[in-house]
């Protein structure tokens, strides 16, 4: 399988729809970016280890559990985004003890937060990052894979789609709602 290795780029509110903020994962030897929606309580995790100098910091969850694992040896390889799952990105979190790889499965907003704490590379698969990564349409706007929305999202989106009278996007969100009940 080949996998794509991203950075952290930014985290940015949501313009259009409160409470949504958006993490943005960049290919580190590109310029194509991931979009991966986010609550508030995520965002605010993630800004908190990314700039602890302007949010005041404190510890986390992530921190405590590389406290636990650093006394048993325990080191987190990498961070690998494999699939989506209800509109979330999904990845293996990897972790090494005495030369035994192991892997454990999380939603991919903490496996970044762990990766951050534990300074481990993240990668994405290719396949899942040629039909994921975030499309620019020009004058600033974007284009976001539906598959990546909430279900919440999607029916905000769909009837603001009804109201604006765009019926093939609506019938696209209509379908995507579909194959997730």
């Amino acid at each position: 399988m080949r996998k794509i290795e991203l950075t952290v780029q930014e985290i940015s509110k949501g313009v259009t729809y409160r409470g949504i903020y958006i993490l943005l994962l960049e290919e580190k030897d590109g310029t194509r970016k991931l979009p991966v929606m986010l609550g508030m309580a995520d965002a605010h995790a993630l800004l908190r280890k990314l700039h602890p100098e302007q949010t005041g910091g404190g510890r986390d969850v992530a921190d405590v559990m590389a406290s636990v694992t650093g006394l048993y040896d325990i080191q987190a390889e990498e961070v690998l985004i494999y699939r989506i799952e209800r509109g979330e990105f999904m990845a293996f979190l990897f972790f090494s003890q005495n030369n035994v790889v192991r892997h454990t499965i999380a939603r991919a907003v903490d496996a970044v937060l762990v990766a951050l704490t534990y300074h481990c590379p993240i990668y994405i698969n290719a396949e899942l990052f040629e039909r994921q990564y975030l499309r620019e349409l020009g004058n600033g706007v974007v284009s976001f894979p539906l598959n990546v929305l909430s279900l919440e999202l999607l029916e905000d989106v769909l009837r603001t789609a009804v109201e604006n009278e765009n019926y093939e996007l609506a019938s696209q969100i209509r379908d995507e709602i579909n194959r997730r009940k």
